[in-house]
């Protein structure tokens, strides 16, 4: 049952698989840091338990962001790729694709409003601040992406060693021209049925 509005209805949706491999449990390895830190377990998830991360830019000038492993796909077909954000110190953050074609959206989450460079992408609102931005692009045989921390349209700047925002949920879904419910993984692939 889905519970977002006023009264519980039926939540039907495809089969999918959620691709990567550490969705949640951004300080492992997985998770090449770069210009940042994580802190794991920073403030309470969209699903109500204190597990999402907040990504922190480091004391250096230049990107701070952190990239995923590489990522499996169809080559040529559609995918999604989404993540839930929360504002800290930083409101706003660009998930861009960092192996080929350099898709992005770059949300901000003071005016609840994306840009990006013509693709497909955007922000669904949830409640308690959080986010879920999302990115619809064609599927190369593995990709990357990137969570960018930015500051005024920027992804390069002076950081400062504290200030960051939160994240949770990273998703990406083959052969998808839309975002489904979020299916967390821990070190292997997930499918819903």
């Amino acid at each position: 049952l889905d519970y977002s509005g006023s009264c519980p209805s039926l939540l039907l949706e495809p089969q999918r698989t959620n691709v990567a491999l550490h969705s949640e449990y951004f300080g492992d390895s997985y998770w090449t840091k770069s210009g940042a830190t994580i802190v794991d377990n920073a403030v309470v998830s969209p699903e109500g338990i204190q597990n999402a991360a907040k990504l922190v830019e480091n004391v250096s000038y230049g990107p701070h962001y952190i990239r995923s492993g590489f990522l499996t796909s169809t080559d040529g077909s559609t995918l999604t790729t989404s993540l839930f954000v929360k504002a800290g110190e930083i409101t706003q953050v660009k998930l861009q694709e960092d192996a080929y074609n350099a898709h992005y959206v770059l949300a901000d989450l003071t005016t609840e409003s994306v840009t990006t460079d013509g693709i497909d992408a955007d922000i669904e609102p949830l409640e308690n601040g959080w986010y879920r931005i999302y990115i619809i692009d064609d599927a190369r045989p593995a990709s990357r992406w990137r969570i960018v921390l930015s500051k005024d349209g920027s992804t390069s700047y002076q950081g400062d060693g504290t200030s960051g925002l939160y994240i949770y949920g990273f998703q990406f879904e083959n052969q998808a021209s839309y975002p489904t419910s979020y299916i967390p993984t821990y070190g292997t692939s997930v499918s819903r049925s």
